[in-house]
């Protein structure tokens, strides 16, 4: 069984195209780290006029509450970091 996660973030300004260019460059390590917690599907809209990111994640029902440990991994700190 799976489970709809959303959430919203704030895009810095002028930071549209960066943005879009890391997200399309994303690591394999990281969609193995989201996959191995049970994300399925990891979808984030932007709405342009007020830089909200609207995400929406597919999780495994069953592995809801160990995807609070993701922020400790070191890949998802890298990638943080990275889009920072």
């Amino acid at each position: 069984m799976t489970d709809k996660v959303a959430f919203t973030m704030k895009l810095k300004p002028n930071r549209i195209d960066e943005y879009k260019q890391r997200h399309d460059e994303i690591w394999p390590e990281l969609v193995a780290l989201l996959h191995e917690n049970g994300i399925s599907d990891y979808s984030i809209f932007l709405d342009e006029q007020s830089l909200t990111l609207f995400a929406v994640q597919k999780v495994s029902s069953t592995t809801i509450s160990s995807n609070d440990k993701l922020h400790e991994n070191e890949i998802m700190q890298r990638w943080w970091a990275h889009m920072a």
